[in-house]
Order: structure tokens, then sequence, then C-alpha cells
């Protein structure tokens, strides 16, 4: 896991984890720094501080130009994690940021939380909006119902475990796929095997996730040879 403490004490690395357009062999663009953004957000996920609220917000607004960027658009799994971190510290001042994270592109807008603007003042939400953000009064209004609120936020929490032991055993597999940590991935899946009750949709999982892993390693494989050839 990425050692968040580096970031913690030295401003000038968090570059490391900006927003950096690149462009792939096809001319699409894509996010330099995407992985080592989320695998922070994953490291304060599991030690979030009182003194982490200048990095959470930092990385919070890179994620959402990452998303306005991004010739494919979609939501990740980093951009609702920003946001849940930065949502914990219940500041007015970041709802015009939950504002720009749901309208980033299409896909955010259509699946984005708008609920994140009413974390930090719930029923108060509006009249603070009209007063202070006028602009976005029409995002806002009637849309606050107390007990949903409740029931979301208590989902949030849940989602969003402060350990990584409590974390769903398919949520660490394909996160090590994504990571390119394959023999973490094969760790997990060999765990989720070994618990999940024997079922005809535990066999079909097992196949794609085993497959997942043998393609991985030989994308590796290709990937290292040709780099010696050269």
């Amino acid at each position: 896991m990425l050692d968040i403490d580096i970031y913690r004490h030295n401003e000038k690395r968090w570059s490391d984890l900006a927003y950096a357009e690149g462009a792939s062999a096809e001319g699409d663009s894509y996010d330099l720094n995407e992985k080592p953004r989320y695998a922070a957000m994953l490291a304060l996920q599991y030690d979030l501080k009182s003194s982490d609220e200048t990095l959470v917000r930092f990385l919070f607004e890179q994620e959402i130009l990452a998303r306005e960027n991004d010739d494919y658009q979609g939501i990740g799994e980093a951009l609702p994690l920003g946001a849940y971190l930065l949502a914990s510290f219940k500041r007015p001042g970041d709802i015009p940021l939950f504002y720009d994270a749901k309208f980033a592109n299409f896909d955010t807008a259509c699946g984005f939380d708008r609920e994140y603007m009413y974390v930090a003042l719930g029923e108060n939400t509006e009249s603070y909006v009209l007063e202070h953000y006028p602009d976005l009064h029409e995002e806002i209004i009637d849309f606050f119902d107390k007990g949903r609120m409740e029931s979301w936020w208590n989902r949030q929490v849940l989602d969003h475990p402060q350990k990584q032991s409590d974390e769903h055993l398919m949520t660490l597999f394909r996160r090590s796929l994504y990571f390119e940590d394959l023999a973490a991935a094969r760790e997990f899946i060999d765990e989720w095997r070994r618990a999940e009750p024997e079922s005809s949709s535990k066999e079909s999982t097992l196949k794609y996730a085993y497959k997942a892993i043998a393609e991985c390693e030989s994308a590796t494989f290709h990937s290292q040879n040709n780099g010696d050839e050269d």
C-alpha cells in the first residue's frame, strides 16, 4: 500500500497525485496519475486524520478534473471515495465541489450522488446555498429528506470500512487487478473460493476471475519480453 505519510509531510510531492493528461496510442486522453491518486485515497480511507483535510480536498479536486477530461468519461471508483472522504469533514464550503463532481460529465450527472451536497448542513443546505451559491440553488431545492439522508450516509459508511480486512474479498480482488498486483489478486480469489458456498454462480465467477488473472499474467510476460528485446 502507498505510504501516505510521504504526502502528509511534503506538499511538494502532491504533484505526483495531480491530474496529468496523457494520450494513448489511439489518441484518447487519460490521466497519468490515476492509479497513485486512487492508492492515496485508499490509504486515507484506512487511516484518515483531521489533519488530512487539505490533502483530501486536493485529491478530490484532481479527480473531478480527471472525470471532466477523460475521453471515456465515467465515474470510476476514486471519485465516490474522494467525495466520501471529503464529506467526512462536513465543510459547507465544499458544496460547490460536490456540485462540480455531479456534473463533471454525462456519467457522473446520472450516477454521482447529489446527497453529498447535504452532508455538511442537512436541512439547512438550501438556505445556505441560496445565500452563498445561488447559481446552484436549482440543484438543491426540494431534494432533502432526513430519513433518506441518514439511510444513505449509513450505507456510505458501510461501503467504506476503516480497515482493509473489512472489505469484501471480491472488492479486493478487482482492486488488485486494477493495480496489477497479480499475487494479491490470486490470494483474494483463492480465499473467496474457499469461503463461498458452492453454486453455479460461484463457478461462473471463478471461471472469469482466474481467466482475468491468466490474461494479466500473459500480458505482463509479453510486455517484459518486449522490453528485453528493445
